[in-house]
Order: C-alpha cells, then structure tokens, then sequence
C-alpha cells in the first residue's frame, strides 16, 4: 500500500511546482545565452543577489520568461535592455559607460592606492623617528674612556 501511496502524494505536492516551472522549453543552443543574462543583472526580487543567485519564486518566474524571450530569437544585449527599460538601473550589475558610470569604477582603486600612500608615509615617518631615537641613546654610551680607567683595564688583560 505504501508504494501506491508515496508516488501519488509525490504528485499531488509537487506537480503544479512542476506544471509552472515547465512554461519554457529546455533548449540546450539557447540555454548558454539565457545564462548570460542571468549573471548580467541584478536581482530585482533579491537585493544585492545575481538573477542567477536569487532563489525567489518571482526570480525563477523571471527567468523563465528571459529563456522565452531567448527562444523567440532574442540576443542577450537586447533582452538585458528589455529588462533595464521594465526595471530600470537598480539591476544594473555594473555601473554604466556614463562619467559617473566611470567614476564608479575608478574612485575605489584612487582611494586604495591614496591609502596606501598614506600608509607608507606613516610607516616611514615612524622609521625615522625610530631611527632618531637609537641614535640620540645611542650617543648617550659612548662617552670618552677615561685615561686612568683604561690603564687599569689594560694591567688586568695582562695578567691574564
């Protein structure tokens, strides 16, 4: 009895999971495409995800009608333009070839190599105030050997 029942219940939870997954055709020549274009944009159901990172049942309805879109001939540039003009620049993944689009790119790195400069002006600063401070201790010790000193020190090598 427990062998009827098992793969009945199996397809009464998961058949319309299954029925509303399968709106799109598996097509293995447009499939690469389609995974292009989930790892070009953000999630809009996921903030700060991929599309293809984000396990939301809207993303996954999502994807399925980006692999329609692909099915139907479209290239992944313009099915990522479909998706700007429906979405707008909040699933952007990269910033845009704009100046401020520029400037998102470059300000990070100007701020690491600034950072690191200030960095090594630090570091050097503190060797040189290191250095300072042996040698001013340093001069402290070598005081001039005083004559009667050396004398006795030069009769008690000789005994030896």
């Amino acid at each position: 009895m427990q062998r009827f029942l098992i793969p009945i219940i199996f397809a009464l939870v998961y058949w319309p999971a299954m029925v509303q997954a399968g709106d799109y055709v598996f097509d293995p020549e447009t499939e690469p495409t389609a995974q292009q274009v989930f790892s070009a944009v953000s999630s809009p159901f996921c903030p700060g995800r991929m599309l293809k990172d984000c396990p939301s049942s809207g993303a996954s309805e999502l994807k399925n009608e980006i692999r329609s879109l692909v099915l139907e001939g479209n290239s992944s540039t313009e099915v990522i333009a479909l998706l700007y003009e429906r979405y707008g620049d909040q699933i952007r993944a990269v910033p845009d070839d704009s100046f401020f689009g520029r400037l998102a790119w470059l300000l990070p790195a100007l701020f690491l190599f600034l950072g690191a400069v200030v960095i090594l002006l630090w570091l050097y600063s503190k060797k040189k105030q290191a250095v300072s401070t042996i040698l001013e201790s340093s001069g402290s010790f070598q005081q001039p050997v005083d004559q009667v000193l050396k004398a006795q020190i030069e009769e008690e090598l000789k005994r030896f």
